[in-house]
């Protein structure tokens, strides 16, 4: 009897031991395929958001030559993606080693800026979103307000198809003057009820001063052939103006209000500069675009094959390394400006 209590310690080890390794109900017959290294880098999609010139800021900071909003970079990061900023007044071989990187690309909103170089880098970043399409490994773009403007005036061939409205600090509703058009569209998803929401509702945020009339849309061939338009919106004055695009063959969108809005709140001036809305169906809005947007740059293949290379090689260049200020501007609640000003 002296060795029982050793052989029942034994036995009980045992069990337990079996019961640890058993299969149970929930998982008996599951398969675990292996993670390979192109599996982890199709679940980490990294952003490009062109800089836009200037701090950003109320009183200029000395040394800063560019910055983003941080609502853009929380618009991405809501989605499951990361951000490199793609620093406009970079040398051009840094500029496209960095955009090698990203799985997608957004040209944000911002101030009248004079043509130049950032206006060579929206072209030259387009031409490269086509040419990546063309080569059958297309990464997608998403074009805000003053970005849209742009990429608009560029594919028509006319500088000066803008036109003044009065959108500025304005939320506005969404018509879909070709119903046909959702359909395979960035609004495809929406059911019939959404749809009838952004129609009645204003949930879409307008900040802008310039924009394109449908009229003038319809008048340049260039325009029709490249792109479908999705949305209008109007003015304070009722006048209509182009206000969500879909390229018919390339990974592109634009809009010309601001999805990111939803994440200011005015914080940086008063709570009556917030016209932001920030309702459930507002954040709905914005949360689809963003998702819609990322879940076409997971199907990129810019990436390398070794996924600790390119680990290595974007941690260094995402925006967390940078400097963000907060409450310093009449446009964003926080700003990270470029360079990498951390004594400022």
């Amino acid at each position: 009897m002296a060795g029982s209590p050793r052989m029942f310690l034994v036995a009980l080890i045992l069990v337990v031991l079996a019961a640890i390794m058993a299969p149970s109900s929930a998982t008996r017959g599951l398969i675990r395929l292996p993670l390979d290294d192109d599996h982890m880098c199709g679940d980490r999609p990294v952003i490009g958001i062109l800089t836009h010139p200037g701090s950003g800021t109320k009183k200029h900071v000395e040394g800063a030559t560019s910055h983003i909003g941080a609502s853009y970079v929380k618009l991405v990061e809501s989605a499951g993606a990361r951000v490199i900023p793609l620093l406009y007044d970079d040398p051009r071989e840094d500029f496209y080693q960095n955009l090698k990187l990203v799985n997608g690309v957004i040209f944000t909103g911002g101030s009248e800026t004079d043509p130049g170089q950032y206006s060579d880098r929206i072209f030259d970043t387009l031409q490269y979103v086509m040419d990546r399409k063309e080569d059958g490994d297309p990464i997608p773009l998403l074009a805000i307000c003053l970005g849209f403007q742009i990429v608009s005036t560029i594919v028509a061939q006319d500088k000066y198809i803008l036109t003044k409205f009065d959108a500025t600090n304005q939320p506005s509703t969404l018509q879909f003057p070709v119903h046909s058009l959702i359909k395979g569209s960035v609004f495809d998803s929406f059911e019939q009820e959404f749809i009838d929401k952004l129609k009645k509702n204003p949930l879409a945020m307008q900040n802008h001063q310039y924009g394109i009339s449908p009229d003038k849309w319809e008048r340049k061939k260039q325009l029709t052939k490249f792109f479908n338009v999705l949305t209008t919106s109007v003015d304070r004055e009722d006048k209509e103006y182009v206000s969500t695009v879909q390229a018919k063959d390339y990974p592109i969108i634009g809009t010309q209000w601001h999805p990111e809005k939803v994440f200011e709140w005015g914080q940086a001036v008063s709570l009556e500069h917030d016209k932001a809305p920030h309702s459930e169906d507002a954040v709905r809005l914005s949360e689809h675009f963003a998702k819609y947007f990322i879940s076409q740059a997971r199907k990129s293949a810019n990436r390398t094959s070794d996924c600790k290379d390119r680990e290595d090689k974007v941690r260094p260049k995402l925006v967390d390394n940078y400097l963000s200020k907060f409450g310093q501007s009449n446009y964003f609640d926080k700003v990270y400006i470029f360079p990498n000003l951390q004594e400022a």
